[in-house]
């Protein structure tokens, strides 16, 4: 907490992107409504090359002192390892977290699941329009 207000710790790469930017810049508005303070932490690469070490050394000063609930973006972690190190920080500081597209053992999850509409529209193209002859290309599994 800072000056009353709860904070938010939001762990994040690539935030140049546009998605995960958008993502973030929707997340503030919805907590500054709330009354609460984001405070993002980035690396604009997470891969498990030596040089990037210093780029990910900015999830290790996390101060769990005040942040008072921990949202992590699963899905822009390429290197799940460093997830996996987040996590368990947080847990041995009792910090709450929220994993964005993905599950862990004593964490809250948000996890998309689009199976189900998907399965709808398959068979609403078959049923109702006669589709006999279909063709389906996903991209990777991980993939939105």
């Amino acid at each position: 907490m800072i000056n009353n207000r709860k904070v938010i710790g939001v762990c994040v790469t690539k935030v140049q992107y546009r998605s995960e930017s958008t993502y973030l810049t929707h997340l503030n508005a919805a907590a500054k409504k709330l009354g609460y303070k984001l405070m993002i932490f980035n690396s604009v690469a997470d891969s498990a090359n030596s040089f990037d070490e210093g780029a990910r050394s900015v999830y290790s000063i996390i101060n769990h002192d005040i942040v008072d609930v921990l949202v992590v973006l699963s899905s822009t972690f390429s290197v799940k390892e460093i997830e996996k190190a987040i996590i368990a920080k947080a847990h041995a500081h009792g910090t709450p977290v929220i994993l964005i597209d993905s599950e862990s053992e004593g964490c809250y999850s948000i996890v998309k699941r689009y199976g189900s509409a998907l399965k709808a529209v398959i068979n609403h193209i078959i049923r109702d329009h006669g589709v006999t002859d279909t063709f389906f290309m996903a991209g990777k599994r991980t993939n939105d």
